[in-house]
């Protein structure tokens, strides 16, 4: 068995056509907030965290997968809408610019369901409430910066599967890796 551990995390991944939408809306942004203080997320990355694992074992995953396989293959397929830009963790003090899916209520009952099923197998409970999201940019030196009244364009997304992505800090940035696909009912 392998004993080199991963970094990984559960998420909701989104097909090309609605990043490039997503790409369209951080452009707008941009114009908005020009500067160095914000970190904007390249296309290839953004995704919906449902659960972050941390470095673990292979056999971890193993262990856990096929109970969260299982919890999953329950849920139904549903659509999710993006609708509103948010400011983590707070508007005077924001590091984090997002979009907030809809329904949350259902994004929030899966993350705990998969929460359930791994910290069975030592992955630690999230401390903090579970807060759906898509992270549009990281604010690095918080700034007089303009995300009030920007126009979301209608933006759905059919949630049909789980992605399990492994996560390579690199000096150019996160580089996530599918290790697996897990579908809904």
């Amino acid at each position: 068995m392998q004993d080199k551990k991963i970094r990984a995390f559960f998420a909701i991944d989104l097909p090309d056509e609605l990043k490039s939408k997503v790409v369209e809306l951080i452009k707008l942004l941009q114009q908005k907030n020009p500067g160095e203080n914000i970190v904007w997320t390249k296309q290839e990355n953004l995704h919906i965290t449902l659960k972050f694992l941390g470095d673990i074992l292979p056999q971890q995953c193993a262990q856990f997968l096929p109970r969260v396989m299982d919890a999953i293959a329950q849920v139904p397929k549903f659509v999710l809408t993006f609708t509103k830009v948010s400011l983590f963790p707070s508007k005077r003090a924001p590091r984090v610019i997002a979009l907030l899916p809809s329904p949350m209520e259902r994004l929030v009952a899966l993350a705990y369901k998969i929460e359930e099923q791994v910290v069975r197998y030592g992955i630690p409970a999230e401390t903090r409430p579970f807060r759906p999201h898509l992270t549009l940019a990281r604010i690095k030196r918080p700034s007089k910066n303009e995300f009030e009244d920007i126009a979301v364009p209608a933006l759905a997304l059919e949630f049909k599967e789980l992605t399990l992505f492994r996560s390579e800090i690199t000096h150019f940035g996160s580089r996530y890796e599918v290790l697996r696909q897990i579908a809904l009912k």
